[in-house]
């Protein structure tokens, strides 16, 4: 099934998982969703922001508790967060699990307006947006290389990002997140656009594949096991 960009999902549960909740285990919440799918409340599950050993983990607590599995995982995914690449993705790929990827237009950096950090977004995640950060100065060169290709492939920078995120082939589908009329009718004129292995070969100059230019931008970004000094260090 190739990818196509989607906007909501009524009849999916989604479970998301932060780095600072990991209190409940995923044998208790996978028993109440599968609860959930059996009561006819739900048709499916999935996780959001899940690193690779979470997904692993959460297929081994559903076989060994006889629960209903997590059938798609929900990555943030773009241009400018690559990191689903590394790992994410081939555990996707391992299981059978789809993918539904949101962000592609990075929050707005590749939206295609000349400065990203004047957007209504902007006003909102500040620290996405923050020109006196180095990553972000590299997100900023970064986009204007990408509107630079965009233009000499004859494409709308918005159809290159989306182009992009269906590209990848454990991708299922493009979460989308339009205000207007106007970005929906551009974002879904987007569905039927196939990128070129000379475009893509391009984007991989401009970013580096299985890499993140700002990790911060990432909600998730904070990995447990390093964050806290008392997990890497014997006492």
């Amino acid at each position: 099934m190739s990818a196509q960009p989607l906007g909501y999902l009524p009849w999916f549960g989604v479970f998301e998982r932060k780095a600072t909740d990991r209190v409940h285990g995923l044998d208790e919440t996978l028993s109440a969703l599968s609860d959930l799918i059996r009561e006819g409340k739900i048709r499916a599950i999935g996780s959001s922001t899940f690193p690779a050993e979470l997904i692993v983990s959460a297929q081994w607590a559903a076989e060994k508790g006889g629960h209903r599995r997590f059938v798609t995982e929900q990555p943030r995914y773009s241009i400018f967060n690559r990191r689903p690449e590394t790992h994410v993705f081939p555990a996707l790929q391992e299981f059978g699990m789809g993918a539904l990827t949101y962000a592609p237009l990075a929050s707005g950096w590749l939206s295609g307006r000349t400065d990203p950090t004047s957007g209504q977004r902007a006003k909102m995640e500040t620290h996405v947006f923050d020109r006196d950060s180095p990553a972000n100065q590299a997100k900023a060169r970064a986009a204007q290389q990408l509107r630079e290709l965009a233009d000499s492939a004859g494409l709308p920078m918005t159809h290159l990002a989306l182009g992009f995120a269906r590209s990848h082939p454990a991708v299922n589908a493009v979460l989308i997140g339009p205000r207007t009329h106007e970005q929906l009718d551009d974002l879904l004129a987007s569905a039927d656009i196939t990128l070129d292995g000379n475009v893509l070969d391009r984007i991989d100059e401009i970013v580096e594949p299985g890499s993140d230019i700002n990790p911060a931008d990432n909600y998730d970004s904070a990995i447990p096991a390093i964050a806290d000094k008392r997990l890497r260090r014997r006492p």
